[in-house]
């Protein structure tokens, strides 16, 4: 019997359960980018089109929401930003001087959470690796320890920001009420938007930049 019949694959490291090594030949474009279309143009616009879209349109609506959780949550959050050392020239300007901390913990809770989620719903969508699958990127970052990392910052961020989100919807619909069933709906809503969002902006960047064919993670 012939030896392809009988070929193993090489796998990354060397063991046993390590992701294999496919060879560059089998793939559509021997190893390199496919050529550049105009089928890639338009899904490169779609996919900025969209990313623009939703970082105006999400921010205007998030930041308002998630800054009033901050501010519920740590009233020390609600000081004006122009009572910070450097920063009081913002007192001087109509549209900054009301600016506070919990603004700014708002925008980078922002940016954290699409990260995370748009990383989140890649991952569950293209990887079939087991956490413990002992290989390795291009860089010499082990693949458990950076998936070990991303699962949990998103764990605490994701559950923080959904905390945030919550409390904020009761205290502007209910005021210090503990429980809301109706906020409770606003919240599971919220989250499926995320992951709406997420979902879309995977597929879109799916198509608009093709991987480089590679044999390692990512």
């Amino acid at each position: 019997m012939s030896n392809s019949l009988h070929h193993r694959p090489q796998t990354t490291n060397g063991s046993a359960g390590a992701r294999p090594i496919v060879p560059v030949d089998s793939f559509d474009y021997k190893g390199k980018r496919p050529p550049f279309t105009q089928e890639m143009l338009f899904a490169r616009f779609k996919y900025h089109a969209w990313s623009v879209l939703i970082h105006v349109v999400f921010a205007a609506v998030y930041i308002a929401i998630i800054a009033e959780g901050f501010r519920i949550l740590i009233p020390t959050l609600a000081q004006r930003l122009y009572k910070l050392p450097g920063l009081g020239f913002l007192k001087d300007y109509e549209a900054t001087y009301k600016l506070d901390v919990a603004i700014c913990m708002a925008l980078f809770m922002m940016l954290a959470v699409l990260y995370l989620w748009h990383r989140l719903v890649e991952k569950w969508l293209g990887t079939t690796d087991s956490l413990y699958t002992p290989h390795y990127d291009d860089e010499g970052w082990s693949h458990r320890h950076h998936m070990m990392l991303l699962w949990t910052l998103g764990t605490v961020v994701l559950g923080c920001d959904t905390y945030l989100f919550y409390t904020s919807i009761v205290s502007l619909t209910w005021g210090d009420s503990e429980f809301s069933f109706t906020s409770f709906i606003a919240t599971l809503a919220y989250l499926a938007i995320l992951v709406f969002v997420s979902y879309i902006s995977v597929i879109l960047r799916k198509d608009a930049f093709p991987k480089e064919k590679s044999n390692v993670y990512p």
